[in-house]
């Protein structure tokens, strides 16, 4: 069974639905309907069962949803006595959609992912496997990993990925016998690139490459140029970030504010409580400078997790032990901090602790969704990135909450709160509020 076959069952199915569907609602007055689905539905490549996530196929089902809509109103059947129909039927269809699409994919996975060999051992690599292993709707399965000789290996690499690490002299090897089609390159500043691509090039039918953009941001609007023979990246500096997007962002971030702060309430209670029942007194709020939009000071408000003198007891610990403040410098936490209350634990690792700033959400200096509310004495450290980062609101959550959360380095938490203001769009919000709220029920990357 390959890609075609399941993009056929996939389009039985959903016609079946649709027919299905159209008898449940009584409403077999236009077929010409049903056409306008499939045809948008094949216009914006849902039938090509390709190497995306499932955030791009909910895209692809909301622009047919949108443009079905539309055209049914306008060309197709302009009757509004049956517009609550056809939007619920086009709705419906939506979501069946997806879940057809992600049933067949995570059935048929084995037989329909693409054998893939990655080559390299870093921190691109890693996150490439990790990326596969994570999204099963994504068709790719990792067989092997090669290992370069000029390279060392990532720790993580070793720790979860070992029994898939061979040595690039048996490439060929390890081609045949676990039957590859699929080449990732995620190697930097090898030797060996041309022999890869010369060893790899008959055997193999696709091969893509992760080229190293450490000391480069990609936006959306990014091009890939043919430079008479040499490949070159272009960005660009266009702004996503236009007056009426703001407003809409802005609207959200009210609504989003409004309820969240009726939810505070009996949130605030609850926390003075075990407070309480673990003899703290102190106040239940902590407030705090952060530098906000344009580098203007801002004050946010989060639950108090700390001990009342946490600022003189970090001094002392970095004073008397040089690996703690060596840990504190480089990544602005500590992974066990002894200054965390007992309450402080629970509220850090449900991220309950940040809930306050929906007060700042609603006084507009905060937003649901933005950069990380950065220190003031972080400014300097920031480096290049401040000037960008700066420009938009930061976030209750953002970029790195949806990517590790605590687990990731200073360092980039800053390159992913730079590329959310290059790629800012309501859609990447969607994507990282959804991901935020499914880390922290699981409780991942929560110190």
């Amino acid at each position: 069974m390959n890609k075609q076959h399941i993009a056929k069952i996939l389009f039985l199915l959903e016609v079946a639905t649709y027919v299905l569907l159209f008898q449940i609602l009584n409403f077999t007055h236009e077929k010409r309907l049903a056409f306008l689905w499939f045809v948008l539905a094949y216009c914006f490549k849902h039938y090509t069962i390709s190497f995306n996530l499932i955030w791009d196929e909910i895209k692809i089902m909301m622009k047919t949803f949108f443009f079905y809509t539309l055209l049914s109103f306008t060309i197709v059947y302009p009757d509004l006595s049956y517009i609550h129909i056809v939007i619920l039927l086009g709705f419906l269809m939506m979501i069946f959609s997806i879940v057809y699409n992600r049933t067949l994919r995570i059935i048929f996975r084995n037989v329909m992912a693409s054998r893939t060999m990655i080559i390299g051992t870093g921190n691109e690599a890693f996150r490439l496997c990790d990326i596969t292993n994570r999204n099963r709707f994504s068709l790719t399965k990792v067989e092997a990993i090669i290992h370069m000789p000029d390279a060392t290996v990532d720790e993580d690499i070793m720790t979860y990925f070992s029994h898939q690490l061979y040595e690039y002299q048996d490439i060929h090897t390890i081609i045949k016998e676990k039957n590859i089609n699929e080449v990732l390159i995620a190697v930097r500043n090898t030797a060996y690139y041309d022999e890869i691509l010369e060893n790899i090039g008959k055997s193999v039918k696709n091969i893509k490459i992760a080229p190293n953009l450490s000391h480069l941001t990609i936006t959306w609007d990014s091009d890939i140029i043919d430079y008479d023979g040499v490949l070159v990246i272009s960005t660009s500096k266009s702004s996503q970030w236009t007056v009426v997007k703001k407003i809409i962002k802005r609207i959200i971030d009210i609504i989003g504010g409004l309820v969240g702060c009726i939810l505070l309430v009996p949130l605030t209670i609850y926390v003075y409580l075990l407070n309480k029942k673990n003899d703290d007194h102190g106040p239940v709020f902590f407030c705090q400078e952060r530098i906000g939009l344009n580098g203007k000071s801002i004050k946010i408000y989060k639950y108090r997790t700390m001990i009342p003198n946490a600022k003189k007891v970090l001094e002392d610990l970095m004073t008397s032990d040089p690996d703690i403040k060596n840990e504190y410098l480089t990544n602005k936490k500590l992974n066990h901090d002894p200054r965390i209350t007992k309450a402080g634990h629970f509220l850090r690792k449900t991220s309950l602790d940040e809930m306050p700033q929906l007060i700042n959400v609603l006084l507009g200096n905060m937003s649901l969704v933005g950069p990380r509310p950065y220190l003031l004495n972080e400014k300097e450290d920031m480096g290049s990135y401040y000037d960008d980062i700066i420009k938009v609101k930061p976030g209750i959550t953002g970029m790195w909450q949806a990517h590790g959360r605590n687990d990731l380095s200073f360092l980039t938490r800053l390159k992913l709160d730079d590329y959310y203001y290059r790629n800012w769009s309501l859609w990447l919000d969607t994507v990282i509020f959804y991901k935020t709220v499914k880390i922290v029920a699981s409780s991942t990357g929560a110190k």
